[in-house]
């Protein structure tokens, strides 16, 4: 957060800064000693200090899979 005063008015504003709320998941599932899947889940909140931004949200979604081939 940043804040300016105004020493002969007394007052202090805000005039940037967010506040940022994170999530994360992760799951790992072996379905065989050659196979195995990763699930992941991100989530990113922006609540904005100043009234002249706009709050954001972002999500990511996603899911790997890994197959050995070699002995």
């Amino acid at each position: 957060k940043t804040l300016v005063h105004k020493i002969e008015q007394n007052e202090t504003q805000a005039t940037a800064g967010d506040w940022v709320t994170t999530f994360k998941f992760l799951a790992n599932y072996v379905f065989s000693e050659r196979i195995s899947f990763n699930l992941f889940y991100d989530l990113q909140m922006r609540t904005p200090v100043v009234s002249t931004s706009y709050p954001t949200t972002i999500s990511e979604v996603g899911i790997s899979v890994k197959v050995l081939l070699t002995r």
